[in-house]
């Protein structure tokens, strides 16, 4: 808990973000230029994950915009470097 403390959210910071479903990537552009790839989960259904470096928790914000307008189930956010 300490590290989310430090955390600053005005500064980039690389995220993974994972939705239901299989998109390709074609849609990286609507996503930021984050990076696609395409999983299956343990029950077989494909797992898209987007990864890379988001600029600010603003920018993260309107990424999870656009997964909810696109109908998306949003399964996992999780910030995996950044100051802090």
């Amino acid at each position: 808990m300490k590290g989310l403390l430090k955390a600053r959210v005005d500064r980039p910071a690389e995220y993974q973000i994972k939705v239901l479903g299989r998109l390709g990537q074609e849609w990286s552009t609507t996503f930021g230029d984050l990076h696609l790839e395409v999983g299956l989960s343990e029950e077989g259904i494909p797992v898209t994950t987007l990864r890379g470096e988001v600029v600010d928790q603003a920018y993260l914000h309107s990424l999870l915009r656009q997964v909810r307008d696109l109908g998306l189930l949003l399964l996992l956010v999780e910030r995996l470097t950044g100051d802090g």
